[in-house]
């Protein structure tokens, strides 16, 4: 058996510093030898003669490594003393005193080596070479803070960005679990309301309808995990609860279907389409003759288009959503914000039409088992098929 790999574990900080400083050094060199060529090119226009570039860069070097050394120094006090978190006197002074300081330090510097490096500029008043670059090593002490800040406040931007995201998506998977606690209840209640009717009436129906609502219930609790399944499958439980209405109401339910082939496989929340079936039984067609309920899916554009129709009365009489389209209106809210859309509408003819349009997107898991064969499947506990 292969030697597994040691997991790999973060640098320590004198690690974390001592790249700084290799950084450092490398980046102040390169600017070194940048400033060094503009000179070079300067001094022959500007009647100085000419220099050698080397000459040039070796008198640029010695202040470029001092400011190396002092970078890891500037990263910390810029990280300790941030203008979001100090106040902008204490900020403005001791960014300022740093600076002055390194000043110092970096004109003492130049002034020491002088004769060895600048020969032609030895002797020159130590008070001179204080006033003389002033302006530029203010610049590169800016230059370094403001970088700093930079990166720190893109890092800060980059972690409250992703608290926000795993926030919203916590709220989100609270408030999917909150609607579907509402809607599974609710439909098992008025489920075992409408087997309840049959028990005396029609106890071999009751009997029937008990097994499909066990089918019904066991599809749904193997997909509560998932909140998406393909159309089919969805289908599938339509099919079980319809079957539920159908023993109870005879050949008063008529029931259609056109699914176009393309939209099986796409995904849809688990038990969207049920309380829209329901709704459509109880106001439509509850207390008549005869009624009918069609169930249409159809793909274009990207969008997958629900309705389901009924021919019953329509929206007169309906007041307001129940607990069934209102954890609908919310469920898709939920997951698909504003490209998912639910709408009540008259149907043409009589009746009223429940349309959701949402993305059309491949379900990500494959579709599940056949009723059959989850009934002929070993119960998880008792390890007995199901019947």
């Amino acid at each position: 058996m292969p030697a597994e790999t040691p997991d790999a574990t973060p640098a320590s900080p004198m690690a974390r510093s001592l790249r700084t400083l290799l950084l450092a050094f490398l980046a102040w060199t390169a600017v070194a030898a940048a400033m060094s060529h503009v000179v070079y090119l300067y001094l022959p226009l500007s009647g100085q003669g000419q220099a050698r570039w080397l000459h040039v860069f070796a008198w640029a070097l010695p202040t470029a490594w001092f400011w190396a050394l002092c970078t890891p120094g500037v990263f910390a006090l810029s990280r300790r003393v941030r203008w979001d978190r100090a106040s902008a006197p204490r900020f403005v002074a001791v960014h300022a005193a740093a600076a002055t300081l390194l000043h110092v330090g970096s004109a003492l510097l130049e002034w020491a080596l002088r004769p060895w490096l600048r020969a032609s500029a030895a002797g020159a008043p130590l008070a001179a070479a204080l006033v003389d670059g002033i302006v530029f090593d203010l610049a590169r002490y800016a230059v370094l803070v403001v970088g700093v800040h930079a990166v720190e406040f893109r890092a800060l931007y980059e972690r409250e960005s992703r608290a926000a995201l795993q926030l919203r998506a916590d709220l989100l998977g609270a408030q999917l679990a909150m609607w579907r606690s509402q809607l599974q209840p609710h439909f098992l209640f008025n489920a075992l309301h409408a087997i309840s009717e049959l028990v005396y009436r029609d106890p071999r129906s009751a009997d029937r309808a008990i097994t499909r609502l066990a089918d019904l219930l066991r599809g749904s609790l193997a997909s509560h995990v998932e909140g998406e399944i393909p159309l089919a499958a969805e289908l599938e439980l339509l099919d079980a609860y319809l079957e539920i209405e159908r023993l109870r109401a005879g050949d008063a339910l008529s029931v259609e279907s056109d699914i176009a082939p393309e939209a099986r496989e796409l995904a849809v929340p688990v038990l969207l389409l049920q309380p829209l079936v329901e709704n459509a039984i109880r106001h439509g067609i509850r207390g008549r003759v005869s009624g009918m309920v069609k169930v249409s899916a159809r793909v274009s554009g990207g969008v997958l288009e629900l309705l389901v129709e009924d021919d019953g009365a329509g929206l007169a009489g309906l007041q307001a959503d129940g607990v069934g389209l209102s954890a609908t209106r919310a469920r898709l809210a939920g997951l698909h914000g504003a490209e998912a859309t639910f709408t009540l509408m008259p149907r043409v003819g009589g009746g009223a039409v429940s349309r959701v349009r949402l993305p059309a997107r491949p379900a990500a898991a494959a579709a599940p088992r056949s009723r059959r064969a989850d009934r002929d499947a070993p119960d998880p506990v008792t390890g007995e098929a199901a019947r």
